[in-house]
């Protein structure tokens, strides 16, 4: 029955001993009754699954209940309790309530209590370099309150073009001298910022912190270590480095490692036995595939075994030893050798562009004059080692392996094919000009050889063996 109530309409039934009370917030009658009408329909319907589903769960309507997630009637005694205290049907049901009443962290919270400590212990002590870039990232993602401040479900590529924005435009002493200016952060260094990012979102997923990642969109106009080392310049570079450094260059030009890997050679992984010259075992590195066995040149071994009768043959420890903390050089142990070789070879070449009458007097002439050499850094010699292996014709999957890529992707980068080369491709290319083939050259031979024409008769004589149909009596009369 319905009922007014003030200026609204009511309604009041009985349904299974209880009484069902509610207000329609209706001045119409005809709106409240079939208001009325439609909340007996859902108590009908609702009992109806109630009986088939204790009919299934082998139970009494009392004992069920309605899961608050999915809304499906489950027996009381196998309910499942969330963490807000509420029961439902199943563990997936737990997991959803957990994850709508859960508290997603902010950037900086996660990274200092759980992404930091993680990178710390995973990388200080096998990795070192791969700790130094994830704490750099972090350090420079939380120094941007808008992202570090944010939620990690909020976090999206609206957020990153802000923070690429306001680190370009940023004034920062990037140079050693007043003169080099103050300018904004290189597109490459905003990019290794965004792959911090990446992987602390995607580590929030595996985590269950989130439950799907952002794809973030990096930087264009990055630029990449494509610096070849010529051989002019790898033999200067050699004869002006100091004995450590040029035994460390010659390994890293002959073999392709990463610094850090060549820097954490010790004696028990090199065999002298293996392939033709001895080899060298990789343990650990930057990726998973770092692990690797690569073969040593001549004069990689030469260079090691030198080094190897200098230490009374040792049986283990670091082959670059270094009063440092790792016990090995490092960056740090090179860097100053590194930059004084090329002010000697600059030099040099200087002191043979002021005094060109002593290279005549010495008879210096005929010899071609020297050149500037452009600074790089150590990762160069990779760079070139791979370029070199690239252009002699390894595959993309034997480079990979050498290299120690994990994807086949990452090779390709280090791969430069010389114009010589490219050139020569071309030209091993056959066929690509028309009237050079040889089916063409086929084709033009037949030119030569007489036409055969087909009388009148022998064409109606093809017509009618090709022909299906029933032959017309005016064919057959002139066929004849």
């Amino acid at each position: 029955m319905i009922y007014k109530r003030g200026r609204v309409y009511w309604y009041k039934f009985v349904w299974d001993g209880t009484t069902v009370r509610e207000t329609t917030r209706q001045t119409n009658d005809k709106l409240a009754r079939n208001m009325e009408a439609a909340h007996r329909t859902r108590l009908a319907k609702q009992r109806d699954e109630q009986k088939v589903r204790s009919e299934q769960l082998g139970c009494s309507r009392a004992e069920l209940a309605q899961c608050p997630e999915c809304e499906k009637w489950y027996d009381r005694q196998q309910a499942v309790a969330a963490s807000d205290g509420h029961l439902v049907c199943s563990d997936a049901c737990h997991d959803a309530s957990d994850r709508r009443s859960r508290t997603i962290p902010t950037l900086r919270n996660f990274c200092e209590e759980r992404f930091e400590p993680w990178a710390k212990a995973t990388f200080e002590d096998t990795c070192l370099n791969n700790w130094y870039w994830f704490r750099a990232g972090t350090r420079r993602l939380k120094a941007y309150p808008a992202i570090a401040d944010c939620r990690l479900d909020r976090i999206t590529n609206e957020s990153i073009a802000g923070f690429a924005t306001h680190e370009k435009t940023r004034s920062q002493n990037r140079g050693r001298d007043k003169d080099d200016g103050r300018r904004g952060l290189a597109v490459s260094s905003i990019n290794s910022t965004i792959r911090v990012l990446r992987r602390i979102l995607r580590l929030a997923v595996e985590w269950g912190v989130i439950d799907v990642a952002p794809k973030l969109v990096l930087l264009p106009g990055e630029r990449r270590r494509e610096r070849v080392i010529t051989r002019e310049e790898e033999a200067l570079y050699l004869a002006a480095a100091p004995p450590r450094l040029a035994d460390v260059a010659t390994v890293l030009v002959d073999t392709g490692l990463r610094p850090d890997e060549c820097y954490r050679l010790r004696w028990e992984n090199i065999s002298w036995t293996n392939a033709r010259n001895g080899s060298l075992l990789v343990t650990h590195g930057k990726t998973p595939s770092a692990r690797r066995m690569i073969p040593m040149t001549s004069r990689v071994k030469a260079v090691l075994e030198m080094r190897w009768e200098n230490a009374n043959r040792p049986q283990e420890g670091w082959v670059w030893p270094a009063p440092t903390l790792s016990g090995h050089i490092t960056h740090a142990s090179l860097k100053k050798p590194h930059t004084r070789t090329f002010r000697t070879i600059n030099a040099a070449v200087k002191q043979d562009e002021t005094k060109p009458e002593q290279r005549i007097r010495t008879h210096e002439k005929s010899e071609p004059a020297r050149q500037r050499i452009r600074p790089f850094i150590l990762y160069a010699f990779r760079h070139t080692f791979l370029t070199r292996l690239g252009e002699s014709g390894c595959d993309a999957w034997t480079l990979a392996r050498i290299a120690g890529h994990s994807s086949i992707s990452i090779s390709s980068r280090y791969v430069h094919p010389s114009d010589d080369i490219v050139a020569d491709a071309m030209a091993r290319l056959g066929g690509h000009k028309i009237g050079h083939n040889t089916q063409t050259r086929q084709l033009d031979d037949r030119k030569d050889e007489p036409e055969v024409k087909q009388t009148e008769e022998e064409f109606w004589r093809a017509r009618r063996d090709s022909n299906s149909r029933p032959i017309a009596p005016e064919a057959i009369a002139l066929s004849s």
